[in-house]
């Protein structure tokens, strides 16, 4: 009975531990750290005009947060603001970056900026904005369209989805997949409806004779062989008749009269 008592009693001890625990982690206020990022950026600019790109850092939880924000820029470009960006080795590859360092208050955001202008007309992509604080974050890519200055001619690293001087249908590097009547030599086979299949090379292997005409003419080689042999055989026993008549007619002359 003693021992029943006993373990009752721990067990309503250990019981009121775990309550005591709960109700302490109710009362205690919740905390959290979060960190979002975006970016404000054009969808297209033309090559050497100044672009400004935008970065708003919002410190959505209930913590102060100390971070460092990191843009790696991949566009060929001149930098304005600011003006000297700083580099380092990501896989193999010497890259550009930015880099800021802020403080946030639970709820509070802060926009960065920079400002460059493209050297080179094309497709170039964002990297995601990487946030280092308590966790990495990363924000979202984005991509923008570098449009060449019109001047009449399709130079180098121009195409006619960057250039209005270009035409499809020509060297640039770019296929355009489009039914203009020209065919793209930067295409796949069968990406370009304008280009036709290519045909396969000439054989130069003598065709082969069909086995059909193969027996006709070695029935041909046995009829003219039998028919030769036939005339060889002719022949020769019309010469034997020959010699037996003359030797018959040599006798008859020969022969004593009675």
């Amino acid at each position: 009975m003693a021992k029943d008592q006993t373990l009752e009693t721990y067990m309503d001890a250990k019981i009121g531990i775990v309550g005591i625990m709960i109700a302490v982690l109710l009362i205690l206020p919740t905390t959290r750290a979060q960190i979002s990022v975006g970016r404000s950026v054009a969808e297209e600019v033309v090559m050497g005009s100044p672009m400004l790109v935008e970065l708003r850092i919002a410190n959505d939880g209930n913590l102060t947060q100390e971070v460092t924000v990191e843009e790696r820029i991949f566009i060929p470009a001149d930098y304005m603001e600011p003006q000297a960006p700083k580099t380092k080795n990501w896989e193999g590859l010497s890259v550009e970056y930015l880099e800021w360092n802020i403080s946030l208050e639970p709820g509070e955001a802060e926009t960065l900026s920079y400002i460059i202008r493209p050297t080179t007309p094309g497709i170039f992509g964002f990297s995601p904005t990487i946030i280092h604080g308590q966790s990495v974050s990363y924000g979202e890519g984005d991509r923008i369209l570098v449009r060449c200055v019109p001047d009449g001619k399709c130079d180098p690293g121009e195409n006619f989805m960057n250039c209005e001087d270009c035409t499809t249908g020509r060297e640039d590097g770019t296929c355009d997949y489009k039914d203009d009547g020209r065919c793209d030599p930067d295409c796949a086979e069968g990406y370009d409806p304008d280009c036709e299949a290519p045909k396969p090379p000439p054989s130069t292997t003598p065709p082969a004779t069909p086995a059909k005409s193969r027996e006709d003419t070695l029935i041909y080689v046995i009829v003219v062989v039998v028919i030769a042999a036939l005339l060889v055989l002719a022949l020769a026993l019309l010469m034997v008749r020959k010699k037996k008549s003359k030797a018959a007619k040599g006798g008859n002359k020969t022969e004593p009269p009675n």
